[in-house]
């Protein structure tokens, strides 16, 4: 009875494994290609959009590019530079937005040192230590700034956009320049804290 057994399972395992390796011969070449066209992905891509036309089996030949007339009506449409109007006015909005919102956030007094940084722009910045200085002279001022860091304090102009560090100094960014800009055009009304 035990040797019966062992026999069945021997058996047992040994079908498993030519199952698993049926399987396998099965399913290579599909998993090849599979990862081939992941991995080569943007090159595939490249190479069908140049292909103008292909002989098919059958001697059926497709051509792929569109005609001469299609490619002049585009450009001499007038649609078109409505569309790129329209992409100009759509960016001028996402600007326009994304002013606003940074306006309702900022605090005054990182108006004021974006300000600082924007007068200091010729000589590289502004060293940190003097930002370090304007913070702690913000802190003493405003109580409610106690307890937060000078890194959390510029968290926000960092994330926004608006300044960037190098080699130990602190520098408005073209988009921190564009946005005092911004409010100063439009006259935004001073802010505290």
């Amino acid at each position: 009875m035990i040797a019966t057994t062992s026999t069945t399972i021997r058996s047992v395992s040994r079908i498993d494994w030519v199952l698993i390796l049926e399987y396998v011969k099965v399913l290579i070449w599909p998993s090849i290609v599979i990862f081939l066209i992941i991995k080569f992905n943007q090159e595939i891509k490249n190479l069908l959009n140049r292909i103008q036309s292909a002989d098919l089996p059958g001697g059926t030949r497709v051509n792929l590019s569109p005609p001469p007339q299609y490619e002049k009506l585009a450009e001499n449409n007038p649609k078109t530079s409505e569309i790129e109007k329209i992409k100009k006015d759509l960016s001028y909005t996402q600007i326009y937005l994304d002013f606003e919102r940074i306006y309702r956030f900022i605090f005054g007094s990182q108006i004021e040192l974006l300000k600082r940084l924007r007068a200091q722009e010729t000589r590289n910045g502004e060293q940190s230590k003097d930002t370090i200085l304007f913070f702690v002279f913000t802190q003493n001022i405003f109580p409610l700034l106690k307890n937060w860091t000078f890194d959390f304090y510029l968290k926000f102009l960092f994330d926004a956009g608006l300044i960037h560090s190098r080699n130990d100094h602190y520098l408005i960014t073209d988009k921190g320049k564009a946005f005092l800009s911004y409010i100063e055009f439009l006259n935004f009304p001073n802010k505290t804290l």
